[in-house]
């Protein structure tokens, strides 16, 4: 079933325009990827909706292109290890990275714990 144009309004504003996980400015509505917390396609966890709708506000985010597509089906969890792992991919796949690290062109800081911005606001 289709999201409606009201229940995206809401999720467009629900973190004043910005996505939930990068908190980048989504500037207008067509920029933002509505995102079900529990994806639909997780059937094993929809006993955590606790009897609401997969489209429930509640498990809706607003998300940039990037990070919707990149969490795809995962749970909260399961993206922030995805995010993490990233830095030891990146060396293992992308010697263009490791060249570009060994110059000294960036450091990584692999103990840095990734959080998201819905949860650096709800804890300001």
């Amino acid at each position: 079933m289709a999201i409606s144009k009201k229940v995206r309004e809401i999720v467009y504003q629900k973190y004043d325009c910005k996505c939930a996980y990068c908190g980048t400015e989504l500037k207008e509505m067509k920029d933002m990827q509505v995102d079900h917390i529990i994806a639909k396609q997780r059937l094993s966890d929809h006993h955590l909706l606790q009897g609401k709708s997969i489209d429930d506000l509640t498990n809706l985010n607003p998300a940039c292109r990037s990070c919707n597509k990149f969490k795809d089906t995962f749970s909260i969890e399961m993206f922030r290890e995805q995010i993490q792992g990233q830095i030891n991919k990146f060396r293992k796949y992308h010697p263009t990275f490791n060249l570009a690290e060994r110059y000294g062109l960036f450091t990584c800081n692999e103990k840095v714990e990734v959080k998201f911005y819905f949860e650096l606001i709800k804890n300001k």
